[in-house]
Protein backbone atom coordinates (compact mmCIF):
# COMPACT_ATOMS: atom_id res chain seq x y z
CA UNK A 1 0.00 0.00 0.00
CA UNK A 2 1.08 3.44 -0.88
CA UNK A 3 0.51 6.59 1.28
CA UNK A 4 0.98 9.83 -0.66
CA UNK A 5 1.43 12.56 2.64
CA UNK A 6 0.06 16.25 0.63
CA UNK A 7 0.89 19.60 1.18
CA UNK A 8 -0.77 22.55 -0.82
CA UNK A 9 0.48 25.49 -0.97
CA UNK A 10 0.10 29.02 -2.63
CA UNK A 11 3.29 28.44 -4.34
CA UNK A 12 3.04 24.76 -5.27
CA UNK A 13 1.70 21.61 -4.82
CA UNK A 14 4.05 18.95 -2.69
CA UNK A 15 3.75 15.21 -2.61
CA UNK A 16 5.82 12.58 -0.81
CA UNK A 17 4.85 8.98 -1.87
CA UNK A 18 5.58 6.10 1.54
CA UNK A 19 5.25 2.64 0.38
CA UNK A 20 3.66 0.95 3.79
CA UNK A 21 4.90 -2.89 4.34
CA UNK A 22 4.06 -5.37 6.55
CA UNK A 23 6.96 -3.83 8.51
CA UNK A 24 7.96 -0.70 8.45
CA UNK A 25 7.52 1.60 5.55
CA UNK A 26 10.09 3.44 2.82
CA UNK A 27 9.65 6.91 1.45
CA UNK A 28 9.85 6.17 -2.08
CA UNK A 29 10.22 10.05 -3.86
CA UNK A 30 8.96 13.29 -3.68
CA UNK A 31 7.49 15.75 -6.19
CA UNK A 32 6.61 18.94 -6.32
CA UNK A 33 4.45 20.86 -9.14
CA UNK A 34 3.48 24.53 -9.57
CA UNK A 35 -0.08 25.17 -8.11
CA UNK A 36 -1.23 26.97 -10.95
CA UNK A 37 -4.71 29.19 -11.38
CA UNK A 38 -6.32 25.76 -9.68
CA UNK A 39 -4.41 23.73 -6.85
CA UNK A 40 -6.95 20.66 -7.40
CA UNK A 41 -6.16 20.36 -10.70
CA UNK A 42 -2.30 20.27 -10.13
CA UNK A 43 -2.48 17.62 -7.90
CA UNK A 44 -4.92 15.20 -9.79
CA UNK A 45 -2.28 15.69 -12.56
CA UNK A 46 0.60 15.27 -10.35
CA UNK A 47 -0.95 11.97 -8.15
CA UNK A 48 -1.80 10.55 -11.84
CA UNK A 49 1.87 10.52 -12.78
CA UNK A 50 2.32 9.05 -9.79
CA UNK A 51 0.13 5.98 -10.02
CA UNK A 52 -1.77 6.81 -7.36
CA UNK A 53 -5.25 4.46 -7.03
CA UNK A 54 -8.01 5.81 -4.97
CA UNK A 55 -9.49 2.76 -3.96
CA UNK A 56 -5.96 1.50 -2.98
CA UNK A 57 -3.88 4.11 -1.67
CA UNK A 58 -4.23 6.23 1.61
CA UNK A 59 -4.00 9.60 1.57
CA UNK A 60 -2.64 12.50 4.05
CA UNK A 61 -3.30 15.58 3.53
CA UNK A 62 -1.93 19.24 5.87
CA UNK A 63 -4.63 21.28 6.02
CA UNK A 64 -4.03 25.04 5.55
CA UNK A 65 -2.16 27.05 8.49
CA UNK A 66 -4.28 30.37 7.92
CA UNK A 67 -7.09 28.46 8.55
CA UNK A 68 -6.16 26.88 12.03
CA UNK A 69 -6.05 27.99 15.36
CA UNK A 70 -4.04 26.32 18.40
CA UNK A 71 -3.88 25.93 22.41
CA UNK A 72 -1.70 23.88 24.37
CA UNK A 73 -3.85 22.64 27.29
CA UNK A 74 -3.34 21.49 30.59
CA UNK A 75 -5.57 18.38 31.32
CA UNK A 76 -6.61 16.76 33.87
CA UNK A 77 -7.58 13.37 32.12
CA UNK A 78 -5.12 10.91 30.77
CA UNK A 79 -7.40 8.50 28.79
CA UNK A 80 -6.29 9.54 25.05
CA UNK A 81 -9.83 8.96 24.69
CA UNK A 82 -11.43 10.92 26.88
CA UNK A 83 -9.55 13.92 26.18
CA UNK A 84 -11.07 13.77 22.88
CA UNK A 85 -14.62 13.44 23.87
CA UNK A 86 -13.65 16.74 26.57
CA UNK A 87 -12.03 18.60 24.02
CA UNK A 88 -14.93 20.19 22.32
CA UNK A 89 -16.51 21.80 25.55
CA UNK A 90 -12.96 22.88 26.51
CA UNK A 91 -12.62 24.77 23.77
CA UNK A 92 -15.99 26.16 23.59
CA UNK A 93 -15.43 28.55 26.36
CA UNK A 94 -12.25 29.78 25.34
CA UNK A 95 -13.13 30.56 21.80
CA UNK A 96 -15.91 32.12 20.01
CA UNK A 97 -17.12 28.98 17.82
CA UNK A 98 -19.76 26.52 19.13
CA UNK A 99 -18.22 22.72 19.54
CA UNK A 100 -20.53 21.59 16.96
CA UNK A 101 -19.14 24.21 14.33
CA UNK A 102 -15.65 23.14 14.61
CA UNK A 103 -13.44 20.47 14.26
CA UNK A 104 -10.62 19.14 16.26
CA UNK A 105 -7.50 17.52 16.41
CA UNK A 106 -4.81 16.93 18.97
CA UNK A 107 -1.71 15.28 19.97
CA UNK A 108 -0.63 14.68 23.70
CA UNK A 109 3.22 16.20 24.35
CA UNK A 110 4.20 16.05 27.69
CA UNK A 111 3.55 15.71 31.45
CA UNK A 112 3.66 18.90 33.39
CA UNK A 113 3.17 18.42 37.44
CA UNK A 114 1.82 15.47 36.74
CA UNK A 115 -1.12 16.27 34.20
CA UNK A 116 -1.20 15.71 30.41
CA UNK A 117 -0.08 18.93 28.07
CA UNK A 118 -2.03 18.31 24.95
CA UNK A 119 -1.47 20.16 21.94
CA UNK A 120 -4.83 21.00 20.06
CA UNK A 121 -5.65 22.43 16.48
CA UNK A 122 -8.60 23.41 15.47
CA UNK A 123 -10.85 25.03 12.62
CA UNK A 124 -14.36 26.03 11.45
CA UNK A 125 -16.14 23.19 10.30
CA UNK A 126 -17.16 25.46 7.28
CA UNK A 127 -13.68 25.80 6.18
CA UNK A 128 -13.24 22.15 6.80
CA UNK A 129 -15.90 21.11 4.24
CA UNK A 130 -14.79 23.57 1.99
CA UNK A 131 -11.29 21.73 2.20
CA UNK A 132 -12.98 18.87 1.45
CA UNK A 133 -14.50 19.48 -1.68
CA UNK A 134 -11.59 20.70 -3.19
CA UNK A 135 -9.86 17.68 -2.42
CA UNK A 136 -12.65 15.39 -3.60
CA UNK A 137 -12.29 17.47 -7.04
CA UNK A 138 -8.66 16.60 -7.38
CA UNK A 139 -9.83 12.78 -6.69
CA UNK A 140 -8.01 12.50 -3.91
CA UNK A 141 -10.86 12.16 -1.00
CA UNK A 142 -8.30 12.04 2.25
CA UNK A 143 -8.07 9.73 4.95
CA UNK A 144 -6.20 12.02 7.13
CA UNK A 145 -6.22 16.04 7.23
CA UNK A 146 -2.93 16.83 9.49
CA UNK A 147 -2.57 20.36 11.10
CA UNK A 148 0.35 21.61 9.55
CA UNK A 149 1.92 22.05 13.20
CA UNK A 150 1.36 18.04 14.08
CA UNK A 151 2.78 17.24 10.30
CA UNK A 152 5.94 19.62 11.15
CA UNK A 153 6.50 18.04 14.14
CA UNK A 154 6.37 14.83 13.48
CA UNK A 155 9.32 15.31 10.64
CA UNK A 156 11.52 17.29 13.02
CA UNK A 157 10.29 17.29 16.32
CA UNK A 158 11.96 14.32 17.11
CA UNK A 159 15.55 15.51 16.04
CA UNK A 160 15.46 18.34 18.22
CA UNK A 161 15.73 16.96 22.23
CA UNK A 162 16.29 20.10 24.02
CA UNK A 163 14.66 23.45 22.89
CA UNK A 164 14.58 24.46 19.04
CA UNK A 165 12.30 26.88 17.17
CA UNK A 166 11.02 25.50 13.78
CA UNK A 167 9.37 28.06 11.10
CA UNK A 168 7.04 27.12 8.17
CA UNK A 169 7.85 30.26 5.82
CA UNK A 170 4.39 30.87 3.63
CA UNK A 171 4.07 33.69 0.87
CA UNK A 172 1.77 35.26 3.19
CA UNK A 173 1.61 33.18 6.38
CA UNK A 174 4.70 31.73 8.43
CA UNK A 175 3.97 29.04 11.31
CA UNK A 176 6.08 29.87 14.23
CA UNK A 177 6.35 26.45 16.49
CA UNK A 178 8.53 26.42 19.88
CA UNK A 179 9.36 22.99 20.78
CA UNK A 180 11.08 21.08 23.54
CA UNK A 181 11.97 17.56 22.45
CA UNK A 182 8.85 15.93 20.91
CA UNK A 183 6.56 18.34 22.88
CA UNK A 184 4.87 21.28 21.49
CA UNK A 185 5.44 24.06 23.71
CA UNK A 186 3.98 27.11 21.53
CA UNK A 187 2.35 27.62 18.00
CA UNK A 188 2.13 30.81 16.48
CA UNK A 189 0.60 31.32 13.18
CA UNK A 190 1.79 35.13 11.79
CA UNK A 191 0.16 37.07 9.21
CA UNK A 192 3.13 38.04 6.92
CA UNK A 193 1.35 39.98 4.49
CA UNK A 194 2.36 43.45 5.17
CA UNK A 195 5.93 41.97 4.71
CA UNK A 196 5.02 40.74 1.45
CA UNK A 197 3.28 44.15 0.28
CA UNK A 198 6.44 46.67 1.39
CA UNK A 199 9.13 44.62 -0.38
CA UNK A 200 9.79 40.91 -0.45
CA UNK A 201 8.01 40.52 -3.95
CA UNK A 202 11.15 42.52 -5.18
CA UNK A 203 13.44 39.90 -3.39
CA UNK A 204 11.87 36.81 -4.63
CA UNK A 205 11.94 38.06 -8.34
CA UNK A 206 15.25 39.53 -7.83
CA UNK A 207 14.50 43.33 -8.28
CA UNK A 208 16.51 46.14 -7.78
CA UNK A 209 15.68 46.44 -3.90
CA UNK A 210 15.94 43.13 -3.18
CA UNK A 211 18.46 43.09 -0.21
CA UNK A 212 15.99 45.82 1.16
CA UNK A 213 12.87 44.09 0.59
CA UNK A 214 14.98 40.58 2.37
CA UNK A 215 16.18 42.75 5.53
CA UNK A 216 12.63 44.04 6.03
CA UNK A 217 11.17 40.48 6.04
CA UNK A 218 13.85 39.18 8.39
CA UNK A 219 12.82 41.84 10.60
CA UNK A 220 9.28 40.79 10.64
CA UNK A 221 10.12 37.12 11.16
CA UNK A 222 12.52 37.66 13.73
CA UNK A 223 10.64 39.96 15.51
CA UNK A 224 7.45 37.09 15.73
CA UNK A 225 10.04 34.60 16.47
CA UNK A 226 11.15 36.86 19.83
CA UNK A 227 7.33 36.68 20.87
CA UNK A 228 7.32 32.86 20.91
CA UNK A 229 10.53 32.58 22.36
CA UNK A 230 8.94 35.10 25.15
CA UNK A 231 5.58 33.43 25.11
CA UNK A 232 6.91 29.62 25.32
CA UNK A 233 9.15 31.16 28.58
CA UNK A 234 7.21 30.98 30.99
CA UNK A 235 6.33 30.23 35.15
CA UNK A 236 9.80 29.98 35.63
CA UNK A 237 10.87 27.26 32.72
CA UNK A 238 12.98 29.53 30.50
CA UNK A 239 12.89 28.46 26.58
CA UNK A 240 16.11 29.26 25.47
CA UNK A 241 16.26 27.32 21.61
CA UNK A 242 20.09 26.12 20.56
CA UNK A 243 18.70 26.30 16.90
CA UNK A 244 15.81 27.56 14.80
CA UNK A 245 14.76 25.13 11.52
CA UNK A 246 13.63 26.59 8.31
CA UNK A 247 11.06 24.98 6.33
CA UNK A 248 8.37 26.37 3.64
CA UNK A 249 9.07 28.15 0.64
CA UNK A 250 11.84 30.10 1.79
CA UNK A 251 13.72 27.79 3.95
CA UNK A 252 17.21 27.54 1.48
CA UNK A 253 17.57 31.06 1.81
CA UNK A 254 21.09 31.24 2.77
CA UNK A 255 20.76 35.27 3.01
CA UNK A 256 17.32 34.58 4.75
CA UNK A 257 19.43 32.46 7.35
CA UNK A 258 22.29 34.52 7.87
CA UNK A 259 20.01 37.91 8.50
CA UNK A 260 18.00 35.90 10.95
CA UNK A 261 21.21 34.66 12.68
CA UNK A 262 22.38 37.97 13.24
CA UNK A 263 19.14 38.85 14.10
CA UNK A 264 18.46 36.68 17.05
CA UNK A 265 22.17 35.32 18.19
CA UNK A 266 20.96 31.88 17.59
CA UNK A 267 22.27 29.34 14.74
CA UNK A 268 19.54 29.21 11.70
CA UNK A 269 18.97 26.20 9.70
CA UNK A 270 17.37 24.48 6.91
CA UNK A 271 15.24 21.80 7.86
CA UNK A 272 16.05 18.42 7.61
CA UNK A 273 13.38 15.67 7.73
CA UNK A 274 13.15 11.94 8.13
CA UNK A 275 12.97 10.78 3.67
CA UNK A 276 13.96 14.16 2.01
CA UNK A 277 17.16 12.49 0.59
CA UNK A 278 14.45 10.56 -1.43
CA UNK A 279 14.57 11.07 -5.56
CA UNK A 280 13.11 14.24 -6.14
CA UNK A 281 10.92 15.46 -9.07
CA UNK A 282 10.02 19.05 -9.88
CA UNK A 283 9.35 18.98 -13.02
CA UNK A 284 11.67 21.82 -14.02
CA UNK A 285 10.37 24.15 -11.54
CA UNK A 286 12.32 25.19 -8.79
CA UNK A 287 8.90 27.32 -7.40
CA UNK A 288 8.34 30.70 -6.22
CA UNK A 289 11.67 31.39 -4.63
CA UNK A 290 14.10 29.92 -7.55
CA UNK A 291 15.21 27.09 -4.83
CA UNK A 292 14.72 23.76 -4.38
CA UNK A 293 11.57 22.50 -2.49
CA UNK A 294 11.28 20.88 1.15
CA UNK A 295 9.03 18.37 1.89
CA UNK A 296 9.05 18.88 5.49
CA UNK A 297 4.45 19.62 5.96
CA UNK A 298 3.85 16.34 2.92
CA UNK A 299 6.78 14.01 4.62
CA UNK A 300 5.31 14.61 8.13
CA UNK A 301 1.67 13.85 7.41
CA UNK A 302 2.79 10.35 5.46
CA UNK A 303 4.88 9.59 7.81
CA UNK A 304 1.92 10.15 11.11
CA UNK A 305 -0.63 7.88 8.81
CA UNK A 306 2.35 5.51 8.52
CA UNK A 307 3.32 5.48 11.97
CA UNK A 308 0.00 5.82 14.02
CA UNK A 309 -2.82 4.96 11.80
CA UNK A 310 -5.23 5.56 14.55
CA UNK A 311 -3.66 9.08 15.27
CA UNK A 312 -5.69 12.17 16.72
CA UNK A 313 -3.60 14.54 15.36
CA UNK A 314 -6.51 14.21 12.26
CA UNK A 315 -9.51 16.03 11.80
CA UNK A 316 -11.12 13.32 10.02
CA UNK A 317 -11.78 11.46 13.62
CA UNK A 318 -15.19 10.50 14.91
CA UNK A 319 -17.69 11.83 12.90
CA UNK A 320 -15.87 13.36 10.36
CA UNK A 321 -13.97 10.01 9.54
CA UNK A 322 -14.18 8.95 6.26
CA UNK A 323 -16.17 6.26 5.33
CA UNK A 324 -14.81 2.79 4.10
CA UNK A 325 -17.33 1.38 1.38
CA UNK A 326 -17.57 -0.76 -1.68
CA UNK A 327 -15.86 1.71 -3.86
CA UNK A 328 -14.87 -0.69 -6.38
CA UNK A 329 -14.13 -4.15 -7.45
CA UNK A 330 -10.58 -4.87 -5.64
CA UNK A 331 -12.17 -3.12 -2.25
CA UNK A 332 -14.78 -5.09 -2.74
CA UNK A 333 -12.25 -8.24 -2.64
CA UNK A 334 -10.64 -6.99 0.34
CA UNK A 335 -13.82 -7.15 2.32
CA UNK A 336 -15.17 -10.58 0.73
CA UNK A 337 -11.73 -11.93 1.32
CA UNK A 338 -11.12 -10.71 5.11
CA UNK A 339 -14.75 -11.32 6.07
CA UNK A 340 -14.34 -15.52 4.50
CA UNK A 341 -11.50 -15.21 6.27
CA UNK A 342 -13.62 -14.32 9.65
CA UNK A 343 -16.11 -17.06 8.34
CA UNK A 344 -13.93 -19.88 8.12
CA UNK A 345 -12.40 -19.57 11.52
CA UNK A 346 -16.32 -19.48 12.91
CA UNK A 347 -17.16 -22.58 11.12
CA UNK A 348 -13.70 -24.65 12.29
CA UNK A 349 -14.88 -23.70 15.12
CA UNK A 350 -18.40 -25.04 14.80
CA UNK A 351 -16.64 -28.23 13.66
CA UNK A 352 -14.40 -28.70 16.69
CA UNK A 353 -17.66 -28.12 19.04
CA UNK A 354 -19.65 -30.47 16.83
CA UNK A 355 -22.76 -30.55 19.56
CA UNK A 356 -23.12 -27.00 19.57
CA UNK A 357 -26.37 -25.65 19.83
CA UNK A 358 -27.63 -22.91 17.24
CA UNK A 359 -28.14 -20.21 19.16
CA UNK A 360 -25.30 -20.04 20.74
CA UNK A 361 -23.08 -21.04 17.51
CA UNK A 362 -24.95 -17.88 15.66
CA UNK A 363 -24.23 -15.86 18.57
CA UNK A 364 -20.39 -16.52 18.60
CA UNK A 365 -20.24 -16.07 15.14
CA UNK A 366 -21.79 -12.68 15.18
CA UNK A 367 -19.31 -11.61 18.08
CA UNK A 368 -16.49 -12.95 16.34
CA UNK A 369 -17.06 -11.29 13.47
CA UNK A 370 -17.23 -8.07 14.65
CA UNK A 371 -14.46 -9.00 16.93
CA UNK A 372 -12.02 -9.90 13.63
CA UNK A 373 -12.79 -7.55 10.69
CA UNK A 374 -11.22 -4.84 12.13
CA UNK A 375 -7.82 -7.65 12.38
CA UNK A 376 -8.56 -9.10 9.12
CA UNK A 377 -8.82 -6.39 6.80
CA UNK A 378 -5.38 -4.97 6.63
CA UNK A 379 -3.72 -7.90 6.25
CA UNK A 380 -4.81 -9.14 3.30
CA UNK A 381 -2.28 -8.29 0.86
CA UNK A 382 -2.64 -10.61 -1.91
CA UNK A 383 -5.97 -11.36 -2.92
CA UNK A 384 -6.50 -13.90 -5.71
CA UNK A 385 -3.88 -16.44 -3.28
CA UNK A 386 -6.09 -15.53 -0.16
CA UNK A 387 -9.87 -15.96 -1.72
CA UNK A 388 -7.83 -19.68 -3.42
CA UNK A 389 -6.98 -20.71 0.21
CA UNK A 390 -10.67 -19.81 1.70
CA UNK A 391 -12.57 -21.69 -1.18
CA UNK A 392 -10.13 -24.46 -0.76
CA UNK A 393 -10.65 -24.42 3.11
CA UNK A 394 -14.77 -24.51 3.01
CA UNK A 395 -14.46 -27.02 0.74
CA UNK A 396 -12.71 -29.40 2.50
CA UNK A 397 -15.01 -28.80 5.61
CA UNK A 398 -18.12 -29.05 3.94
CA UNK A 399 -16.73 -32.47 2.79
CA UNK A 400 -15.72 -33.53 6.21
CA UNK A 401 -18.99 -32.40 7.44
CA UNK A 402 -20.72 -34.38 5.02
CA UNK A 403 -19.69 -37.39 6.42
CA UNK A 404 -20.69 -36.70 9.93
CA UNK A 405 -24.00 -35.75 9.25
CA UNK A 406 -26.39 -34.70 11.10
CA UNK A 407 -23.49 -34.33 13.90
CA UNK A 408 -22.62 -30.67 12.08
CA UNK A 409 -25.44 -27.88 11.85
CA UNK A 410 -25.71 -26.64 8.13
CA UNK A 411 -23.27 -23.87 6.91
CA UNK A 412 -23.31 -20.35 7.82
CA UNK A 413 -24.79 -18.45 4.37
CA UNK A 414 -22.88 -15.16 5.60
CA UNK A 415 -20.04 -14.85 2.54
CA UNK A 416 -23.42 -15.90 0.20
CA UNK A 417 -25.47 -12.59 1.74
CA UNK A 418 -22.49 -10.75 1.88
CA UNK A 419 -22.07 -11.21 -1.89
CA UNK A 420 -25.30 -10.61 -2.79
CA UNK A 421 -25.71 -7.31 -0.99
CA UNK A 422 -22.62 -5.90 -2.30
CA UNK A 423 -24.15 -7.41 -6.20
CA UNK A 424 -27.22 -5.06 -4.99
CA UNK A 425 -25.70 -1.51 -5.22
CA UNK A 426 -27.45 0.44 -8.47
CA UNK A 427 -25.22 -0.01 -11.45
CA UNK A 428 -23.36 3.23 -12.06
CA UNK A 429 -23.92 4.53 -7.86
CA UNK A 430 -21.23 5.25 -5.65
CA UNK A 431 -21.74 3.18 -2.03
CA UNK A 432 -19.53 4.09 1.27
CA UNK A 433 -20.29 1.88 3.70
CA UNK A 434 -19.45 3.48 7.24
CA UNK A 435 -21.41 -0.05 9.35
CA UNK A 436 -21.90 -3.66 7.97
CA UNK A 437 -23.35 -5.88 10.72
CA UNK A 438 -24.26 -9.04 10.08
CA UNK A 439 -26.92 -11.43 12.76
CA UNK A 440 -28.68 -14.08 11.47
CA UNK A 441 -31.97 -13.10 11.24
CA UNK A 442 -31.18 -9.23 9.51
CA UNK A 443 -28.47 -7.77 8.59
CA UNK A 444 -27.58 -4.05 9.11
CA UNK A 445 -26.14 -1.38 6.91
CA UNK A 446 -24.95 2.27 7.28
CA UNK A 447 -23.27 4.69 4.68
CA UNK A 448 -23.64 7.03 2.15
CA UNK A 449 -24.52 7.52 -1.53
CA UNK A 450 -25.20 10.00 -4.07
CA UNK A 451 -28.81 10.29 -4.05
CA UNK A 452 -32.30 9.78 -1.60
CA UNK A 453 -33.12 8.00 -5.07
CA UNK A 454 -29.93 5.35 -5.26
CA UNK A 455 -31.05 4.59 -1.79
CA UNK A 456 -34.75 3.58 -2.61
CA UNK A 457 -32.99 1.73 -5.43
CA UNK A 458 -30.61 -0.04 -3.50
CA UNK A 459 -33.32 -0.75 -0.87
CA UNK A 460 -35.46 -2.35 -3.77
CA UNK A 461 -32.80 -4.41 -4.89
CA UNK A 462 -32.18 -5.82 -1.53
CA UNK A 463 -35.91 -7.06 -1.00
CA UNK A 464 -35.55 -9.18 -4.01
CA UNK A 465 -32.92 -11.30 -3.01
CA UNK A 466 -33.86 -14.58 -2.26
CA UNK A 467 -33.11 -15.08 1.36
CA UNK A 468 -33.78 -11.23 1.96
CA UNK A 469 -37.14 -10.30 3.82
CA UNK A 470 -38.27 -6.70 3.92
CA UNK A 471 -35.88 -4.12 3.34
CA UNK A 472 -36.14 -1.02 5.99
CA UNK A 473 -34.34 2.58 5.53
CA UNK A 474 -34.10 3.35 9.03
CA UNK A 475 -32.67 6.74 8.19
CA UNK A 476 -31.49 8.86 5.26
CA UNK A 477 -30.44 12.60 5.38
CA UNK A 478 -28.00 15.02 3.70
CA UNK A 479 -24.49 14.27 4.45
CA UNK A 480 -22.61 17.01 6.20
CA UNK A 481 -19.10 17.04 4.07
CA UNK A 482 -18.78 15.76 0.45
CA UNK A 483 -22.97 16.33 -0.39
CA UNK A 484 -24.36 12.86 -1.34
CA UNK A 485 -27.04 10.90 1.40
CA UNK A 486 -26.67 9.24 4.91
CA UNK A 487 -28.74 6.58 5.47
CA UNK A 488 -29.71 3.12 7.29
CA UNK A 489 -30.84 -0.01 6.24
CA UNK A 490 -32.15 -2.96 8.09
CA UNK A 491 -32.26 -6.34 5.98
CA UNK A 492 -34.40 -9.01 7.52
CA UNK A 493 -34.56 -12.37 6.50
CA UNK A 494 -37.17 -14.26 5.26
CA UNK A 495 -35.72 -17.99 5.87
Amino acid sequence: MNIYGIDIGSSGVKIAQVEKKLRGYTVKRLKAVPAGADPAVALKNALAQMGFDPKEDTVAVTFTKDRVSTRVLTMALADDKKIAEALPFELESLVPLDAEKMVIAHQLTRKKNGEPEVGVAFASRVEFTRFLTMMDSAGADPDYVIPSLFAIMAALGGANRSDAVIVDIGVSTSLVLATRGDALVMAHTADMAEVVTAGLSSAIDGGADAEAGLSIFADRLAREIKLVIAGASKEGEPFSPLKISLCGGMGSDSKLKSLLADRLGVPVERASAEGDDAPVEHDGSRGRWGRPPIFVSALGAALIAAKDPDTRANFRVGSNKKSGGFTGARRQAILTAALAGVFVLAWVGSYIAEGMRLDAKYGALKNELRAEFKKAMPEVTNIVSEMAQLKSAIAALETKAGALGPALAEKDPFLDRFTSVTDSVPEGARLDIAEFTYEWDRILLSGKTDSFERVEQFRNNLEKLDWAGKAVVEGAKTGIAGGGVEFKITIGSAR
